[in-house]
């Protein structure tokens, strides 16, 4: 009976007694979430969500996940005497964590780029401030470097087809956070567009939280880092020489 009531059961259910009948009217879309929490432990592996949402039928759904923004300093390497070694760095502000997109077809069959740019549905096409960088094709270079290793590590994806209709109306996708996932507050933008252009759009928060003793270490550590610096050197140091006494001991 729990499994019949949870919410990824529920929420589809929900959304198909409040569908439109074929004829009605609709305002605009809804979207719900099988929930818009995620708590971070030490045994987390990654969380998969279920979205469900109800559109007028007929067209297309572009969903995107945003993270907060993060600056982040990006190192070139070039070679010097046959060894590898840092040499240009760049600092950019207002880096997504996270960016995910998904949507019922290739993007390139829905809208133009220029629609889809206004939605920040192209990863590739992403703007990032830079810091550190004027000129112009170095900061084009080390733009698409970030979005290459956030692609790499899991953090930007691109899921053509993902989302799938339940009939003329409801439609369903998953988003998937992988285990480095950063915290914060996140942003899941959908939008239903009709013939190349936007009909109806709407939004919701996903809350990504470290708990337990994760978050306890974490706030110490940015909000006190000389503090734990010094607890690390001190729990590292005692580690060391209960270590060293047992096996002299033994």
């Amino acid at each position: 009976m729990r499994r019949l009531l949870s919410p990824a059961t529920l929420l589809p259910l929900l959304l198909l007694l409040t569908a439109p009948y074929p004829g009605q009217a609709v305002e605009r879309m809804e979207i719900g979430l099988t929930t818009n929490r995620i708590q971070i432990t030490s045994r987390f592996t990654g969380e998969k969500l279920v979205l469900f949402g109800a559109i007028p039928a007929g067209g297309d759904v572009v969903v995107v996940v945003r993270g907060e923004g993060q600056e982040i300093i990006v190192r070139r390497k070039e070679r010097h005497l046959g060894i590898w070694v840092n040499a240009t760095a760049a600092r950019f502000e207002d880096v997504p964590g996270f960016y995910a997109v998904a949507s019922t077809r290739p993007l390139e069959k829905i809208a133009a780029p220029r629609t889809l740019k206004r939605m920040g549905a192209l990863i590739d096409a992403l703007e990032f401030s830079s810091l550190s960088l004027a000129d112009e094709e170095q900061r084009d270079a080390f733009r698409k470097a970030i979005i290459r290793i956030k692609m790499r590590q899991g953090l930007f994806r691109r899921k053509p087809g993902a989302i799938r209709f339940l009939g003329s109306a409801l439609f369903r996708t998953e988003i998937a956070f992988p285990a480095n996932v950063p915290t914060g507050n996140y942003t899941v933008e959908a939008y239903h567009l009709i013939d190349g252009r936007i009909a109806n759009a709407t939004t919701m928060p996903i809350f990504i939280k470290k708990t337990g003793i994760e978050r306890g270490i974490y706030d110490i550590a940015n909000r006190f880092p000389l503090l734990y610096g010094i607890l690390a050197i001190a729990i590292a140091a005692a580690a060391g020489w209960g270590a060293g006494a047992y096996f002299r001991r033994g």
